[in-house]
């Protein structure tokens, strides 16, 4: 589960002829989201750790056009994970379904990142993560074990390409070993 405080704002250009708001500015509440994964193979020696995940996006704030979630938004993505000397890389690439978009079904969130152990009780992550065909943004993580089963993560955003210029979040990650 995780949640986004975000500060939004829009300046129309001035050749815009549609009754549009000269300037629109909001904050808030950004995405409320929750994610289920599954490892279908452990890494070992030779291959990575594979893993799919669904995601969903719960709707609120609809009256806010900028931050605003109109309605549910539905991921799926699989990817890999394999560790070396210098930390574990991690990629995936999965598709989405937005039914307030013009375009429902997208190329979803895709991601290329590093998660390095700094201590028993600490991680850090650096990453590239995208959404659709054009937004990028690079992704900073701290994340702090809680309890065998609990880690905190908290991580700012910063937009590259066509994403919101920072994104600060924070969040708990729940792992449940199989067999458990």
């Amino acid at each position: 589960m995780e949640a986004s405080v975000i500060s939004a704002e829009f300046t129309k250009d001035p050749t815009d002829t549609y009754g549009t708001p000269d300037k629109i500015k909001e904050s808030g509440l950004g995405d409320v989201e929750g994610q289920l994964t599954y490892t279908w193979l452990k890494e070992n020696e030779k291959r990575p750790e594979l893993y799919s995940f669904v995601e969903a996006v719960i709707p609120h704030s609809k009256d806010k056009v900028l931050i605003g979630t109109e309605d549910w938004e539905l991921a799926f993505a699989t990817g890999g994970a394999k560790g070396y000397g210098f930390g574990t890389v991690v990629a995936s690439i999965g598709v989405e379904y937005a039914k307030a978009s013009s375009t429902p079904w997208d190329l979803g969130e895709t991601e290329l990142g590093w998660l390095r152990q700094v201590s028993p009780k600490w991680r850090t992550y650096v990453g590239l993560e995208g959404g659709g065909t054009d937004e990028l943004a690079l992704i900073t993580e701290a994340q702090r074990k809680l309890s065998r089963t609990a880690t905190l993560k908290m991580n700012l955003g910063i937009g590259i390409a066509n994403t919101t210029d920072w994104a600060p979040e924070i969040g708990i990650l729940w792992a449940f070993p199989a067999g458990h």
